[in-house]
């Protein structure tokens, strides 16, 4: 939990002042609102001239049967009045413009639209910002000073600006959440399996955020410390049935399950539970670790045939068609992917030859330098 004080407003600040967009996008807004429930279904860009991101983020309401959608305008900029009525329009424009949804021809408008600034807002230039807005009932304006009460609250921020803030413990924890962190930190193999086989699945609803995140790490540590086919079959069990445990910050992990999928001598007996984890990697959760997943499908692609390699080649796919990726280097890659694929589908010979060489020069540079 992060302490709300003076200094730590300071330091928070002091990061929001020298932040840029993208990486403003990437270390807060996205994590901050898949922690909400939300997913990221598209990145709008306007133009050169555009230098807000309009992203569109969406999570299903089950007492509505329906989806909520809501466009958020990114900006890493001071706002004054002589750019507000610029910032104002961008809103207005976010909020009143359709949008496709995913899998279908039907379109849809946002619910809400919010200006998210790493920056300050000048005083006079805020209020009339707000005057230009007030009929606009749900549209939002989060400036520096919320963004970081909301980082605050949340604990949502970059690694290294969280190493420097200062933090205590949850002051209290329920029944549920005791019992999970006393049985894991004893970790007695036992009582370990029966927590996560049965008892578990009966208390799940009454634990924390972070004793679930708890029950992730412990899963993943267990089984980095045996990835024979044994010792994958329970971990592999776990991470399926848990997957929904898993935060922003653990979907690194899913690498490792990637990896086991596609190695040269998977584990049988866990591949069904394999195969699901895999299956329930949405593109919102690999753009989570796109450069690190587009990676390992070139590579996977340039190693020739490997067991199930069409499964997270096609994962890729849906990522590509997702259009979420924001950063140009991996989006290139990804589409140098998707080129060999498809010569190699194809079987035409010299295509397949120059996106092979394209391909691999992207992958491994250090062999052309």
């Amino acid at each position: 939990m992060i302490l709300n004080n003076p200094e730590n407003r300071r330091l928070i600040n002091t990061y929001l002042e020298v932040v840029d967009e993208d990486t403003f996008i990437s270390d807060f807004i996205t994590p901050f609102f898949s922690e909400q429930g939300y997913y990221l279904l598209r990145v709008n860009s306007h133009g050169p001239s555009e230098h807000g991101k309009d992203l569109i983020f969406y999570r299903h309401v089950p007492m509505f049967y329906d989806f909520e959608y809501v466009a958020v305008q990114a900006k890493a900029e001071h706002v004054t009045t002589k750019n507000n009525a610029t910032i104002s329009h961008q809103l207005k424009r976010a909020y009143g413009t359709s949008f496709p949804t995913r899998g279908s021809d039907n379109k849809a408008y946002p619910h809400y639209a919010v200006l998210v600034n790493a920056r300050k807002h000048a005083n006079e230039a805020n209020e009339e910002l707000y005057d230009m807005l007030r009929e606009l009932r749900h549209v939002k304006i989060l400036a520096q000073e919320q963004v970081c009460e909301l980082i605050i609250k949340s604990g949502i921020a970059p690694l290294s600006l969280i190493k420097r803030l200062s933090t205590s413990a949850p002051s209290s924890s329920s029944t549920e959440d005791k019992e999970v962190y006393e049985c894991l930190m004893k970790n007695d193999p036992k009582s370990v399996e029966d927590l996560l086989d049965h008892r578990m699945t009966l208390i799940q609803r009454h634990i924390s955020r972070a004793t679930k995140e708890l029950v992730i790490d412990f899963i993943y540590q267990r089984w980095m410390k045996d990835r024979s086919w044994d010792g994958t079959v329970k971990p592999m069990k776990w991470l399926n049935t848990y997957f929904d445990f898993m935060s922003g910050s653990q979907h690194s992990y899913l690498l490792a399950v990637f990896e086991e999928l596609t190695s040269s001598y998977p584990s049988r007996a866990a591949l069904s539970d394999t195969k699901s984890v895999v299956h329930k990697t949405t593109p919102e959760i690999l753009n989570t670790i796109a450069a690190d997943f587009i990676k390992y499908c070139a590579e996977l692609s340039l190693s020739g045939e490997r067991n199930n390699r069409e499964i997270p080649l096609s994962k890729l796919r849906d990522l590509h068609k997702a259009n979420i990726v924001i950063n140009t280097a991996q989006k290139t890659l990804m589409q140098a992917v998707i080129d060999y694929e498809n010569a190699r589908a194809a079987g035409d010979k010299a295509q397949r030859r120059s996106t092979h060489e394209a391909l691999q020069k992207m992958t491994f540079p250090q062999l052309y330098e």
